[in-house]
């Protein structure tokens, strides 16, 4: 017995040596970089790259992008800072959605960079914060904190529930003469819709296992990407996307049905909509049920493209003459439900 407590001690203390070990390396890694001695921090991060540290992999990502240490490699930096940010790391998911918008080291994508800057900023990297306001879609960092890495840092900006909501300006509309206005609906990027889904699951995955406050901050700029990136998935009609939104909104649904009834509030129409949608997809696992109607048609009412496919088809049964509009204009843009 003795000696199994024995064994037992040592089996554990080695554990947390191990731990402490690996913390150690990366401060001495991390100083290393910061003292001008990349080749040193080179090598002392390397191997807990290797074993997924999300903070040493996105160090790697900047030596092979500045060529610090190592030769520069846009390709090889993009790839380490891919690494980071499906870890979740903000500082990787910031890095990479600026190689990935220009270009640089992989595929160029707007959409992707852009989700990968939604998902930094809601951790509050406030860098992404700053892009993204930067290129005018209003985007502010819903959490405190900063990066770990040796990049600039800035305050964190304001709540994001007190910013205006951004869509695609390609998709922005207004009313006239009470017929909606022509809009057209921005293509389908199947990677970012995967991402945006991918972040929320995590963060609610957070939640459900810690009530952390951060994350809970963070909750509203991530469901206004789901429902984003669902309604392009709906448009072009992608079934098997669009029920992979589904069931994460369903098995997430003590969560999100009280984050709409608070959006439901808002006079946006896009919140509004927001609203109408989550309350469709977690709490109507057949859409013909059409939960979450009265913020849906008030959405379509203000002249928010996304909301007149499911509004006219909440409102079919009591006015027909507008359901009929909203849904010619849903299918001029290019909704492939509406056109069917």
């Amino acid at each position: 017995m003795l000696l199994l407590l024995l064994i037992t001690f040592a089996s554990t203390l080695g554990g947390a040596q191990r731990a402490h070990a690996a913390r150690d390396t990366y401060s001495d890694g991390l100083k290393a970089y910061r003292a001008g001695q990349y080749a040193q921090a080179y090598r002392q991060l390397l191997p807990l790259a290797r074993k997924q540290d999300a903070r040493a992999m996105y160090l790697i990502g900047i030596m092979y992008q500045t060529g610090r240490g190592v030769p520069q490699d846009d390709t090889t930096a993009a790839d380490w800072y891919d690494g980071s940010a499906k870890l979740g790391n903000a500082s990787g998911q910031y890095a990479l959605a600026r190689m990935v918008i220009e270009g640089r080291g992989t595929v160029k994508s707007r959409e992707r960079g852009i989700a990968l800057l939604r998902l930094a900023a809601a951790q509050g990297q406030p860098e992404a914060a700053a892009l993204l306001t930067r290129l005018g879609l209003g985007a502010q960092s819903a959490a405190a904190g900063g990066t770990e890495a040796p990049v600039p840092t800035a305050s964190p900006a304001p709540s994001v529930m007190a910013a205006p909501i951004a869509f695609a300006p390609a998709a922005a509309s207004t009313t006239t003469a009470g017929k909606p206005a022509p809009a057209v609906f921005t293509p389908l990027d199947r990677s970012a819709a995967q991402a945006s889904m991918g972040a929320l699951r995590s963060l609610l995955q957070r939640l459900a296992a810690a009530d952390d406050a951060n994350a809970r901050k963070g909750l509203p700029f991530l469901a206004l990407d789901f429902a984003r990136q669902y309604w392009h998935v709906e448009s072009v009609g992608d079934v098997p996307l669009a029920n992979e939104f589904a069931r994460t909104a369903r098995e997430f649904a003590a969560a999100l049905v009280p984050l709409a009834g608070e959006m439901s509030a808002s006079q946006q129409p896009e919140a509004q909509a927001v609203a109408g949608l989550m309350i469709r997809l977690a709490g109507a696992p057949n859409p013909a049920l059409l939960t979450g109607c009265p913020a849906t048609i008030a959405a379509a009412q203000s002249g928010f493209p996304f909301a007149w496919f499911q509004g006219a088809r909440c409102i079919a049964g009591r006015d027909a003459g507008v359901a009929g509009d909203w849904m010619r204009a849903a299918a001029v843009a290019g909704h492939a439900g509406a056109q069917e």
